[in-house]
C-alpha cells in the first residue's frame, strides 16, 4: 500500500506553494519527491507519497505543528497499482535541457523530437526532471567540459543524473541513494537506456565504501544534508574535479554557501529558478 499525504486549499492559506515546499524540505522531505499540480477549483495541491505509515504519521505531526492557518492537510491510502496508474498518466514526454527529452518508458508516443529521449520509469523514486533542482543539475551535467571518466550520484532517486552523465561520456557510474526502493527503479532506468551502473548502493552515504575519487559528483539532496556531509561530498571529489549540488531553496542559499565554504573548492556557477538553486564547484588541485 502507498500512502499519500495531501495539502490543498493552499490559496486560501498564510503560506505560499514555494514556503510550503520549503518546509516540507526542512523536514526532511526532498524538493523532488514533491508533486505539485494545479486541481479544478481547489488550485494548486501538494501530494507527498511514503511506503511506510509511519513516517507519513511523523511528517504530519510535525506540519500540524506549524498551525498553517487556512490550508488543509489529509492522508489517503491507495493500492500500489492505483498509484502507478496515476504516475503514468500524469507523466507526459517533455523536453528537459537542449539536448534531451524524457520519455515516460510506458510511453506509446514516439513522437519526432531533435532531442536525445531519456526513458524513465518510476514508483516511488522521485527525480524526474520536473522539479527546478533536476533540471538544474541535467543543465550542469550536460553543459560540463573536460575529463569525465569517473561520476558518483548522491541521492540518484531514478538514476536520470547518471543516465544523463553516461550520455555526456561518463565511463564509470556510481550511484548512492537512502531508499532501497530507488536504488531498484535506477537500475531498471538504466536498463531501459542500455546502461549499467559499475555500483548502486542504498544506504546512509556517509558509510558508504567508496573506491578511489571521482571526476565529477552530483549530489541533489536537501540543504542540511549537504551541510552535514559536507567534508564527505568533498573528499570524494578528485583534485581538478567537477561539484554540482542542488536541492537548496533561494531562501537557504546563503546559509548554504558560508557553511560550504572550503579552500579546496571554487564557486564556479550558480543556477537561481523561482525558489531553488544548485551550484557548480571546482575542486582545485593541490601542488604540495
Amino acid at each position: 500500500m502507498i500512502h499519500e499525504l495531501q495539502i490543498t486549499n493552499i490559496s486560501a492559506g498564510a503560506v505560499s506553494v514555494h514556503i510550503l515546499i520549503e518546509l516540507l524540505a526542512n523536514i526532511g522531505i526532498a524538493p523532488e519527491r514533491v508533486i505539485e499540480k494545479t486541481v479544478p477549483k481547489q488550485g494548486v495541491c501538494l501530494s507527498v507519497f511514503f511506503e511506510r505509515e509511519g513516517r507519513l504519521q511523523e511528517v504530519l505531526k510535525k506540519l500540524r505543528a506549524c498551525h498553517l492557518k487556512g490550508i488543509r492537510i489529509r492522508q489517503k491510502t491507495l493500492r500500489t497499482e492505483d498509484w502507478r496508474d496515476r504516475w503514468k498518466k500524469d507523466l507526459k514526454p517533455f523536453k528537459l535541457t537542449d539536448r534531451f527529452d524524457v520519455v515516460p518508458a510506458w510511453s506509446k508516443s514516439r513522437k519526432r523530437s531533435p532531442r536525445e529521449p531519456l526513458f524513465l520509469d518510476t514508483t516511488l523514486a522521485f527525480g524526474t526532471g520536473l522539479h527546478e533542482t533536476t533540471r538544474f543539475m541535467a543543465y550542469l551535467i550536460e553543459w560540463h567540459k573536460g575529463p569525465f571518466k569517473r561520476f558518483l550520484d548522491i541521492g540518484t532517486g531514478t538514476g536520470l543524473l547518471s543516465v544523463i552523465a553516461a550520455k555526456c561520456g561518463a565511463k564509470e557510474l556510481w550511484a548512492v541513494d537512502i531508499d532501497p526502493n530507488s536504488v531498484v527503479t535506477a537500475q531498471e532506468n538504466m536498463k531501459a537506456n542500455h546502461l549499467e551502473f559499475d555500483s548502486v548502493r542504498s544506504g546512509d552515504f556517509r558509510q558508504i565504501i567508496l573506491e578511489g575519487v571521482f571526476d565529477y559528483v552530483a549530489a541533489n539532496i536537501i540543504t542540511d544534508e549537504l551541510i552535514s556531509m559536507k567534508d564527505r561530498i568533498i573528499g570524494s571529489v578528485a583534485p581538478g574535479g567537477t561539484l554540482a549540488v542542488s536541492g537548496i531553496s533561494l531562501k537557504n542559499l546563503e546559509r548554504f554557501r558560508r557553511s560550504f565554504k572550503s579552500r579546496e573548492l571554487v564557486c564556479r556557477r550558480i543556477l537561481r529558478g523561482k525558489a531553488w538553486a544548485a551550484i557548480l564547484y571546482k575542486k582545485k588541485v593541490s601542488h604540495a
